[in-house]
């Protein structure tokens, strides 16, 4: 390890410190939950709250994922910034650029989806001239040659799945295979990025482990809205999750509280007892993640009137999963 990587690792373990993360569940109490001002002043001791009141647009359009992807933006500036500042190497760089391409990917899927019909205002991560290119290509070569000029992680997934479609329409194009096999590509080329970065411990095994419950997490959703039945989809769940999945089966809410916890809160857990290596900062990535997603859940919760028994309830049931996780060991 370069002595600015291990100078960064630092910062990133210093700054761990200051963010939400799954031991703080219960530190959250009915008086934070009455309304977004007790909210925002629980998190007033955490970095997040600046994200938080400069950024999150609390109006009659809150939704989860708005929430979401504008602190999540806001998080990712400031690391990008600390990258700069600690001159980390290029394989460390290359590793978190893949990473944070998730971001680009989601939102570019998203875009394809909506591509007659996008509202700029919902894209946090991709530049208005991607979105605009989006829109006013009619076939999937000309959305290839559009995106050779972008020369980002995440446009170089695509530009290597979609040449396979070449001859196609964008309106005939099946965006949940792209999606597919893009995810495919980008778990492959962040697992290579991983093993060249010395030391680590359990970085591969978490990102193994993320790898196949995100992917779990699609069959499961796509189960769902085909009214099919989950068992065949559920019999691939390892060992190490069946017990939370035992205790949240009978509710399509309750899996959807398992499969956030497995993806985040499991390898938080499991690199948090890693001494100061690689593993730190695939541990502060999905520390950022988690707690993004928690406030955006919460701040939703109490923007939308649900009373502060039942958000209480809801993040009760976050810390019972991890509970089941962490004994699952």
């Amino acid at each position: 390890m370069s002595t600015a990587d291990l100078k960064f690792i630092e910062i990133l373990k210093t700054r761990m410190h200051r963010c939400v993360t799954p031991d703080t569940l219960p530190k959250i109490t009915p008086t934070h939950l009455s309304d977004l001002g007790s909210f925002i002043t629980f998190l007033v001791s955490y970095d997040i709250s600046r994200c938080f009141q400069t950024y999150v647009k609390l109006d009659e359009s809150i939704s989860v994922n708005r929430v979401f992807s504008a602190l999540s933006r806001c998080w990712v500036s400031d690391l990008r910034y600390v990258i700069n500042l600690a001159h980390a190497s290029s394989a460390l760089r290359k590793f978190i650029d893949l990473y944070l391409s998730k971001f680009e990917i989601s939102e570019f899927i998203n875009a394809l989806r909506e591509r007659e019909s996008i509202d700029k205002g919902h894209y946090y991560f991709l530049k208005a001239e991607v979105l605009d290119k989006v829109g006013y290509v009619r076939n999937v070569n000309d959305l290839i040659n559009a995106l050779k000029d972008v020369r980002r992680p995440w446009s170089r997934l695509f530009n290597y799945v979609l040449p396979k479609y070449s001859n196609m329409s964008l309106s005939d194009l099946n965006v949940s295979t792209v999606e597919e096999l893009v995810y495919d590509r980008f778990w492959r080329d962040l697992l290579i990025a991983g093993r060249k970065l010395h030391p680590k411990i359990k970085l591969i095994s978490c990102l193994k482990l993320i790898r196949m419950i995100s992917k779990l997490e699609r069959e499961v959703r796509r189960t769902i809205i085909s009214n099919e039945d989950l068992s065949s989809t559920l019999r691939k769940v390892p060992a190490v999750i069946s017990s939370a999945l035992g205790a949240a089966e009978t509710s399509v809410q309750e899996l959807d509280t398992v499969f956030g916890a497995v993806r985040y809160m499991y390898c938080i857990n499991e690199l948090k007892f890693s001494p100061l290596s690689y593993d730190t900062v695939l541990n502060y990535l999905l520390i950022k993640e988690w707690e993004s997603f928690l406030i955006s859940f919460i701040t939703y919760l109490i923007a939308r009137g649900f009373d502060k028994e039942y958000i209480l309830g809801r993040v009760g049931r976050w810390w019972k999963v991890y509970g089941y996780l962490v004994k699952s060991k």
